[in-house]
């Protein structure tokens, strides 16, 4: 056991941080590791997850420590967040707070494959030379319906078949609270059906057991995303079988109670998250509207004679590195405000050091300049996404002439 840690509160630190794990790793480091510590000495504990733990997750499990019977304060470290420097400082001391790779195998958790939560079925496309198996009132998805789709339940796609079209093939009607997942070009979208609703062939979706709680199965799908997709098989495109998919392992609380508790916490950050998009869905529209009634009514003029700056960024030879500083391209801001932290890329502190162009500053515009993203804009404001990152060459950045524009304008 750890000195600055008696068993009695390491067995809170474990209860708390056990419905985080394992989607992240914890690590205790600091004082109380390497036995310097004060009575009144702070607990510091790194968080490493795939990606930055948000923000609301964060506060909530911040919230729980201030509220446990600690003795101490508990102070958190995101791996994403902290200089390199200081992780191989830490590094060392670093000791892994749920040591016992089989923690959950030996409290309330099992091993299982996703066969044993539900029922996987399939899916099948309607001729399309028959227009009578068209434009009835069966919503029916294919993984197009998701590509660009960011909220959780899903009630219908681009076209609708009619019951004709259902019973010439082999689609299936899915029940309400399935979860929809894509086995095929590409493997890993997944939704919620909000009603019942069929699919195409590239899906892979799961009627939940009555023992599995639906939201937690969604979760714990997106979670092992990655993982389901390195067991493709490819010919031409890598495909998920019904019977790969039914035979994945994962590890899952035995008591329902317990899925629900960790699908209530995550869905209330989604359910944060999805609100604060629809707000800055509307925001952005009244923004563009407003803009157009004054644009219009304004002075024509070369966009040259506004910008001031216009420069694209790079990375190092060899392409993007698991950490250090963020290097954006244009997939992973949607629109302003948005910024997907998954699968980050990173350039090395020494490459960004002699970077003489691609630095973004605050107020920076972003315009993306090739590819599938051409035309796609947004702004780096008040440390969005990062206090301290750069572009790629795929973007530009754009700064206005302060004497012809004002930035934000």
């Amino acid at each position: 056991m750890i000195k600055g840690i008696t068993q009695k509160e390491h067995k809170i630190i474990i209860d708390i941080l056990g419905m985080y794990y394992p989607e992240y790793s914890f690590y205790y480091f600091g004082s109380r590791v390497k036995g310097t510590f004060e009575k009144t000495s702070d607990l510091d504990i790194l968080i490493k997850g795939s990606k930055k733990m948000p923000l609301l997750l964060l506060d909530e499990l911040k919230q729980k420590f201030d509220n446990s019977n600690l003795p101490y304060i508990v102070n958190f470290s995101d791996y994403h967040n902290i200089e390199d420097k200081f992780y191989q400082l830490i590094k060392k001391d670093l000791v892994k707070v749920f040591r016992d790779i089989n923690y959950k195998m030996k409290s309330n958790w099992h091993e299982i494959t996703i066969g044993e939560l539900g029922k996987v079925v399939g899916g099948a496309t309607p001729s399309t030379k028959q227009s009578n198996f068209y434009g009835g009132n069966i919503a029916w998805l294919t993984p197009k319906d998701l590509s660009n789709y960011n909220n959780r339940y899903i009630s219908k796609g681009e076209r609708n078949i009619t019951e004709l079209g259902k019973n010439s093939c082999s689609t299936y009607l899915l029940p309400k609270n399935s979860i929809l997942f894509t086995s095929r070009a590409p493997i890993g979208y997944i939704a919620i059906s909000q009603n019942e609703i069929c699919t195409n062939q590239g899906f892979k979706s799961i009627i939940p057991n009555n023992n599995v709680d639906f939201l937690f199965l969604y979760y714990l799908l997106k979670y092992n995303k990655d993982k389901i997709e390195a067991m493709g098989s490819a010919t031409t495109f890598k495909e998920i079988s019904t019977n790969v998919m039914k035979s994945i392992k994962v590890v899952i609380p035995k008591e329902l109670e317990t899925q629900e508790k960790i699908a209530k916490i995550l869905s209330s950050l989604d359910d944060k998250i999805e609100l604060n998009n629809k707000i800055n869905e509307n925001l952005h529209a009244q923004a563009q509207a407003i803009f157009y009634e004054l644009y219009y009514t304004g002075q024509e003029i070369l966009l040259g004679e506004v910008i001031q700056t216009i420069e694209s960024g790079a990375r190092e030879k060899g392409g993007a590195i698991a950490s250090g500083v963020p290097s954006i391209g244009a997939e992973k801001i949607e629109q302003f405000g948005i910024y997907d932290f998954a699968k980050e890329k990173y350039i090395s502190e020494d490459f960004f050091s002699k970077l003489k162009k691609g630095i973004v500053q605050n107020a920076d515009v972003l315009l993306y300049k090739d590819g599938a993203y051409t035309g796609k804009v947004s702004m780096a404001l008040n440390d969005f996404p990062y206090k301290k990152c750069a572009i790629n060459e795929h973007v530009f950045i754009i700064r206005g002439n302060q004497n012809f524009i004002n930035q934000y304008y």
